[in-house]
C-alpha cells in the first residue's frame, strides 16, 4: 500500500499549496509560503552536501545528536542544523522558520526524501516529497490521514521506558527515551528490516519531527 493509498490525497505538482491555503490567518500569501519553503530546502542543501543514506537497513544508526548550525533572531525565529548518526555522520539537514507563536514551517532533508511540516495549534501538517500525507499530533503521537482523518501511524508515548512506533496498527520499530547524558544516543531500540518504502517514510515522518523539535524547543 502506497502513501497515496494511505492518505487518500496527493497534491499535483507540489505539496506547498496545502500549506499556503491554510495560512489564511496570516498576512502570508501562497507565493510567499512556497518561496520560503523553497529557500529553506535550498539552504539545507548548501550544508548537507554528502549525507549518509537513511533507509530501513540503516535506521538503527540514527542518533539524537543534533548539531545546530544557525540560530537567527533573538526569539529563535530561524533555526537550521544537522542530525547525525551514532558515528557523527550527517543523515538529516533541517531548516525551521517561525512566523508567529502559532505558525511555523520546517523542512527536513535526507539523501532519499524531503519532509515538509507546517506547525500549528491543531497539529502538524505533513508533506513527504510532493505527497500530502496528513496531520501529526505531537501530544498523542498519532498521524492521521489527510482526507479520512483515520490513524495511519503512531508513536505510543504512554510507555515509560520506550516509545513503540506503530504503522498501520503494527509495531514496526521502537524509539529510546532521550537521555541528556548520552550525546550520541541511538534513536531506535530496533527497527524492522521488512518495512515497505511507504511504511519507512511514515515512520521517519514522525521520528525526525520529534528528534528535531527536541533541539528547537
Amino acid at each position: 500500500m502506497g502513501i497515496l493509498a494511505l492518505s487518500a490525497l496527493v497534491v499535483a505538482g507540489t505539496g506547498f499549496i496545502l500549506f499556503s491555503r491554510s495560512f489564511t490567518s496570516l498576512r502570508v500569501n501562497q507565493k510567499k509560503v512556497q518561496q520560503d519553503l523553497t529557500l529553506m530546502e535550498k539552504e539545507v542543501r548548501t550544508f548537507l552536501t554528502d549525507p549518509v543514506s537513511l533507509h530501513k537497513d540503516d535506521l538503527e544508526v540514527l542518533s539524537y545528536n543534533v548539531k545546530a548550525l544557525n540560530r537567527k533572531s533573538r526569539k529563535g525565529k530561524r533555526r537550521s542544523g544537522i542530525v547525525t548518526s551514532i558515528f557523527e555522520e550527517p543523515l538529516v539537514g533541517y531548516s525551521f522558520l517561525r512566523y508567529n507563536a502559532k505558525n511555523a514551517l520546517m523542512v527536513a532533508v535526507t539523501k532519499e526524501r524531503v519532509f515538509y511540516y507546517w506547525l500549528q495549534e491543531k497539529g502538524v501538517t505533513v508533506v513527504i516529497d510532493d505527497q500530502v500525507v496528513g496531520t501529526y499530533h505531537p501530544k498523542s503521537g498519532i498521524l492521521t490521514a489527510q482526507r479520512s482523518g483515520k490513524e495511519i501511524a503512531q508513536l505510543d508515548k504512554t510507555i515509560s521506558d520506550r516509545i513503540p512506533v506503530l504503522v498501520q496498527g503494527e509495531e514496526r520499530a521502537s524509539m529510546k527515551r532521550f537521555k541528556a547524558s548520552d550525546l550520541l544516543q541511538r534513536t531506535f531500540d530496533y527497527a524492522s528490516s521488512h518495512l515497505t518504502k511507504e511504511q519507512e517514510a511514515l515512520l521517519l515522518t514522525m521520528v525526525l519531527f520529534e528528534v528535531i523539535q527536541r533541539e528547537i524547543s
